[in-house]
């Protein structure tokens, strides 16, 4: 509200006294009226200028005080791992399906026989963890359209690039993870899936050592090296689990994985044969068994 909106009120209460006061009296000459407008305007005046004046000796009203900050709410306490454990792998030959509708957004890789897994395990809070077994099934088997193949450079002189994937060449050279002798094996074309010690081709045990079950104590780490083999050059879609068991609890995980013997490598013939088909371990280092399931 203005200041003369204010002082209007006092104009009133003063007009209506004075207006009072000259019907009491019997008044009614004209400059009586006009001393009371005079005098009703002045006292609208002087209360206006005196409310000022008090409003003026006040001290400003403080700032309104800022509430403290709320305290963080306690973190949840971290519940304790008892272990760690991943599933990597190393393929030195990889066929590729372009993206599409039934692919997705991305090439899809699908590694080639012999490749290797390694199954890491490492105890952290858990007194004992034990490792019972591994276990294969085929969710199924699908035909396979190959669009290209992803091959590891090896190192030495044996293939040449030209100038365009020398760049690709020295990277892959630099990232090279030789492959590695497994621990078993695993053959996906018996029915059901046999999971077997690997052997040389002198029939001992390539890697001796690994015999379930194995008991890891706390702190302990574990390397399981895997090498899954198939002939079909087809799309096999398949389940690799572990049997696992710590702290009174038994139970099995699991991995989807694909596979295929498909290298799209074959061998031609000067006296115009029939293209050989070039199976994964003459392509690539990748590993094959000696025996048969």
């Amino acid at each position: 509200m203005t200041e003369k909106r204010r002082a209007w009120p006092a104009i009133a209460v003063a007009a209506l006294a004075g207006v009072v006061a000259l019907l009491a009296t019997r008044e009614f000459a004209w400059y009586a009226w006009v001393l009371v407008a005079v005098a009703a305007c002045a006292v609208g005046l002087v209360n206006s200028r005196a409310r000022r004046l008090r409003r003026s000796a006040e001290p400003p009203p403080e700032p309104p005080q800022a509430e403290p900050p709320a305290e963080p709410a306690p973190e949840p306490a971290r519940q304790p791992m008892s272990f760690a454990m991943r599933l990597t792998g190393n393929s030195h030959l990889q066929v590729v399906r372009n993206p599409s509708s039934e692919v997705g957004p991305q090439p899809l890789h699908i590694p080639v026989s012999g490749w290797n897994l390694y199954l890491e395990i490492r105890v952290l809070d858990a007194d004992t963890v034990v490792l019972h077994g591994v276990d294969a099934t085929v969710a199924g088997r699908f035909p396979l359209q190959a669009d290209g193949v992803s091959v590891v450079p090896q190192p030495g002189p044996a293939t040449v690039y030209g100038e365009d994937l020398a760049e690709a060449y020295r990277r892959g050279l630099e990232n090279y993870q030789p492959i590695e002798v497994p621990h078993l094996e695993i053959l996906l074309d018996a029915e059901p899936p046999v999971i077997r010690p690997a052997r040389d081709a002198d029939g001992r045990l390539a890697r001796p050592g690994q015999q379930f079950p194995i008991r890891l104590a706390k702190g302990e780490e574990f390397r399981l090296v895997l090498a899954p083999l198939t002939d079909d050059r087809g799309e096999i879609r398949w389940r690799l689990a572990v049997d696992l068991e710590w702290e009174s609890r038994r139970q099995w995980e699991h991995w989807n994985l694909r596979l295929t013997a498909e290298t799209t490598m074959r061998r031609f013939h000067p006296d115009g044969r029939e293209p050989e088909f070039v199976p994964a371990h003459e392509t690539a280092p990748h590993w094959h068994s000696a025996f048969p399931a």
